[in-house]
């Protein structure tokens, strides 16, 4: 972000704050501000604190997976108090059991019989955004690599844990975008290209919570098929990982053959398997090409 210097009288210069800074920080006219050197920079802080981000909404013939997808897309876009009005106790309902679950941070603080009002209460820290980030990809890759195990062993319990697991990825992908959403990310060159990793991080999470409740719900059978899959699978995520975090054309040579030999066994899977983990393959694919993106 740059601005132009403007010169008033002899010796002062002045700059003009940026529109949603000030928005953000309930900055008027009037107002005074601290001016920090820091390095070969400026820190400008106000002590008025960040407005709360507010937004009314209906749920309005929405069922649960829409409310449900509705609310996790407003928390990260960064919104901190939701005024929700409904017209059946369903729709209630789905609320209650978004918040019971845990996946993100509202909790509700008033609720009449059309009203629910949703508000933030725990932020994740600025700072922190690396090491959430780098913990999507830990999970995913433990997913991977238990998720071959269960279906090995027919380790119902295993595959339990999965499917649980996903719920720890949603919440801990919904702090990164907050983040992103509210103060962006300094570790990579765009934020819309990083949020496009998490969202989709999140979806292969998603595609083996499913695959596994799948196999608990006996549509799926844990067949040796599957499991080589699943094991090229895990191998093409560390090898996406290596691509990511140390980025070079050896690497992305590598992740494209395992990718070759990921769509080979997936194609000759069962139906059911097969098109969950073609998605995957797909989103693969699409993580490929956000990290050539990203390292332009």
């Amino acid at each position: 972000m740059k601005r132009k210097i403007v010169q008033h009288g002899p010796s002062t210069l002045t700059i003009s704050l940026p529109a949603d800074w000030a928005r953000e920080h309930n900055v008027q006219k009037g107002d005074e501000i601290s001016v920090e050197r820091v390095n070969q920079g400026l820190l400008l802080t106000s002590e008025k604190g960040v407005r709360l981000k507010q937004k009314k909404l209906s749920l309005k013939s929405m069922n649960a997976a829409m409310i449900a997808q509705l609310v996790c897309s407003l928390y990260k876009q960064g919104y901190d108090e939701l005024k929700i009005m409904y017209d059946a106790p369903e729709e209630a309902d789905a609320i209650y059991e978004l918040v019971r679950k845990g996946s993100l941070n509202f909790e509700i603080t008033e609720n009449t019989k059309d009203t629910i009002e949703l508000r933030n209460l725990i932020e994740p820290v600025k700072g922190e955004f690396k090491t959430l980030f780098r913990r999507i990809f830990y999970f995913l890759l433990t997913t991977a690599e238990e998720s071959t195990e269960a279906i090995e062993n027919e380790n119902t319990e295993l595959s339990r844990d999965i499917v649980r697991r996903h719920e720890h990825v949603i919440r801990i992908a919904a702090f990164c975008t907050r983040l992103i959403a509210k103060y962006g990310q300094d570790a990579y060159e765009s934020d819309t290209l990083v949020w496009q990793v998490i969202e989709t991080l999140e979806g292969i999470s998603a595609a083996y919570a499913e695959l596994h409740q799948l196999i608990l719900d006996d549509v799926v059978t844990s067949s040796e098929v599957l499991h080589n899959a699943c094991e090229q699978l895990s191998i093409s995520l560390r090898a996406y990982e290596a691509l990511f975090f140390r980025f070079s054309l050896e690497r992305s040579t590598e992740f494209f053959n395992t990718y070759e030999e990921l769509h080979a066994r997936v194609a000759v899977c069962e139906p059911y398997a097969q098109r969950i983990l073609m998605q995957v393959a797909q989103k693969l694919r699409d993580l490929s090409a956000i990290t050539f993106a990203l390292q332009a």
